[in-house]
């Protein structure tokens, strides 16, 4: 038997209950604010995982990805389909849940709204339709949702950081960032993510979170496993090649 991960959950639960949120309807509805629930993982389930933001990460040059597996940590303890949380709502179908829906967010009111974000990293847009016309209907699909995070990421560090002002600034500062507490950078990076993802500017609490969150994921697999060079780019058989010189084989003229 497989052993099996048991995840306290309570980051789609931050959000406040709006005020006019009925919650004995929403209780009825299958909504439990006050009740966040395990997220069933197996330890083989999460190092998948991890790989997949590890690599993606690295296919578009970003060899830091701890810092965005910190995130899906918080935001959903790396669950991404409502079968691995059933407590959570439910999303649209997701191809990556064998059909079944994706984990939305249960902080925005009643599942029936269908206003929490969706999959691991909870991207939310409004609906679960708004959220899918914003994003392409891939976001409901663990690779999309994972590919989704790097852009959305450098749009607002280009927005909000000093000194970032194109996606390759961006990229660099988020790879010359050192996941250790106390770091300037990594300290500035947490401010961030808790204001430009979270939308809490300031909130130590949230800081603490995705602190807590990144810390975890940098020592489950450990530095190595994070540590990786961004592929090279294959050569192009059809490309031209420059003829060899049969009197100067080297090419040292």
């Amino acid at each position: 038997m497989k052993a099996i991960i048991v995840l306290a959950v309570g980051a789609l639960l931050t959000t406040p209950v709006r005020a006019e949120f009925s919650v004995e309807a929403a209780i009825d509805d299958g909504y439990h604010p006050n009740e966040p629930g395990p997220v069933y993982l197996t330890a083989a389930q999460r190092r998948a995982r991890a790989e997949l933001i590890r690599d993606t990460a690295a296919s578009a040059g970003m060899t830091n990805a701890a810092l965005l597996a910190g995130i899906g940590e918080v935001e959903t303890t790396f669950a991404h389909c409502w079968s691995e949380a059933t407590w959570a709502c439910k999303g649209p179908s997701s191809s990556s849940c064998a059909g079944g829906p994706v984990i939305a967010g249960a902080s925005d009111g009643a599942c029936s709204l269908q206003q929490g974000g969706l999959g691991m990293f909870q991207f939310d847009a409004g609906t679960h339709t708004q959220t899918v016309a914003t994003y392409g209907p891939d976001i409901v699909t663990m690779q999309g949702n994972v590919n989704a995070v790097i852009p959305f990421i450098v749009t607002r560090a280009i927005e909000s950081v000093a000194g970032v002002n194109t996606e390759a600034e961006a990229m660099a500062w988020m790879n010359s960032i050192t996941i250790a507490n106390g770091n300037a950078q990594y300290e500035d990076w947490l401010y961030f993510i808790a204001w430009r993802y979270n939308g809490c500017r300031g909130c130590t609490t949230q800081i603490n979170k995705y602190r807590n969150g990144t810390n975890k994921l940098r020592d489950e697999f450990g530095p190595d496993f994070w540590t990786i060079i961004p592929p090279v780019d294959p050569v192009d058989p059809m490309d031209p090649v420059d003829p060899v010189d049969p009197d100067d084989p080297d090419g040292q003229g």
